[in-house]
Formats: C-alpha cells, structure tokens, sequence
C-alpha cells in the first residue's frame, strides 16, 4: 500500500491478491557490463479511498485510470491480460 500511494498518490486497501509475474531482464552495472536481474511483481485488486495522482513521487511517468476493456488492450503481455481478465472475473461474480 505503500507503493501505491508513493507512486500514485492515492490511498488504497488490498481486497484480493492478483497473483504475480516474474521475469529476467539486463541491466548495465557500473563497469558497462550487462547483468541479468531477476525480478517479481505482485498485483493487487484494491480498492481506491482516496488521495489525487499529482500527489505521487515522480518515479513514474505518468499515472492514469483505466476501464477494464483499455486496461486489456493496453498490457503488453499476456500474463498482465491474464491478470487483468482475474481482476474483471473477481469484480462482476463471473
């Protein structure tokens, strides 16, 4: 909850836990050499109660609300669609 609100602004509770993704990516340490990072996010059905996104820390570029269809559409990988479509299931009973 933390997280959420440093880099949204807004104040929020966990209602249900999403499920996590976990990928490898490459990083370039101090000496220029590409090292492989291992990395998990958790997601988190939450609930808003309150705050305002020019609150945030600037760490994102840019924070927005999406309806469940643009949320769809816009994730790049299937894992996050498929975590999107959890969210629309737990939100409508179905």
């Amino acid at each position: 909850m933390r997280e959420v609100r440093e880099e949204t602004g807004l104040e929020a509770e966990i209602e249900q836990q999403l499920g996590a993704i976990t990928y490898w990516f490459a990083r370039r340490d101090a000496e220029g050499r590409a090292r492989r990072v291992w990395k998990r996010v958790r997601f988190f059905l939450m609930r808003s109660r309150g705050g305002r996104f020019r609150d945030r820390d600037r760490e994102m570029d840019a924070v927005r609300w999406f309806s469940l269809d643009e949320a769809e559409r816009a994730a790049a990988f299937a894992s996050e669609r498929q975590l999107v479509r959890r969210a629309r299931a737990l939100l409508t009973g179905g």
